[in-house]
């Protein structure tokens, strides 16, 4: 593997999409490096041909998403379009091989998957439907182990794992090569992997609500507090009939 720069983070190899779905495949990567890298004369492809990557500059610690032609993402993600449409000629849903080469032609990264014995044997299990496979280190973590289904897909930042997942992950981080390889967050921005607890024995894994942030002369606080005095009032008004009637039967 070549010098710290690009690596893949994350895949989703079988969307949601019924019937032929390689033009909902994507595939997530990070830039490890300290510098902007830009992903002019980069190629991804699965295990039978590779695509050149449209140039755009990726901040240090950031991501870019390589989509198939009809991939839907969120709208503040950085996305480049596979010039063909498709990742390769389509990521195999039971499982593939992706390769990602470096403008010199170097392989710099590559994973298989599910079926696919090329780079891992034994490889990591394919992650189902809409489900996605990320990285758990970018460099400290040898073999099929870097990679795990991920507790769901997120296009764009850092990868989410359950806890059982994220517990070895976090010891993995505390060695000095996964430190070293670990992507830098760009000012205003964080590639922080979110830790969640534990599902019990049978349970499904649900992710944490949404916390929406109030911006700065929101009116939440005056919700909240407008609530608390309809609350406040509503005590006071039910404390004065109980008094008044008080009052009524004493003939008062």
């Amino acid at each position: 593997m070549g010098p710290l720069a690009l690596r893949l983070s994350e895949v989703l190899a079988d969307p949601v999409e019924p019937g032929v779905d390689r033009a909902y495949e994507w595939v997530e990567l990070v830039n490890t490096a300290s510098v902007v890298v830009s992903t002019a004369g980069w190629a991804i492809g699965d295990a039978s041909s590779v695509d050149a990557l449209p140039g755009v500059e990726v901040p240090p610690g950031g991501y870019v998403v390589v989509a198939a032609e009809a991939a839907v993402l969120p709208v503040n993600v950085l996305v480049v379009r596979a010039p063909d449409g498709t990742i390769g000629n389509g990521l195999n849903n039971a499982g593939d091989t992706i390769r990602l080469l470096s403008p010199t032609g170097e392989v710099v990264d590559a994973l298989s998957f599910g079926e696919n014995r090329e780079v891992f044997d034994p490889p990591p299990a394919a992650a189902g439907s809409g489900a996605t496979l990320g990285a758990r280190a970018y460099e400290a973590v040898a073999g099929e182990g870097r990679w795990g289904v991920t507790l769901r897909p997120s296009p764009g930042s850092g990868n989410v794992f359950a806890a059982a997942t994220a517990t070895a992950a976090q010891s993995e981080a505390q060695t000095p090569v996964a430190a070293e390889a670990a992507p830098t967050a760009a000012p205003g921005a964080t590639t922080a992997t979110v830790r969640e607890a534990a599902p019990e024995a049978g349970q499904t894994p649900v992710a944490l609500p949404t916390r929406f942030e109030q911006e700065p002369g929101g009116a939440t606080p005056w919700i909240v507090l407008g609530a608390a005095a309809g609350a406040s009032i509503v005590l006071v008004l039910v404390a004065l009939r109980g008094a008044w009637q008080g009052r009524w039967r004493r003939g008062g």
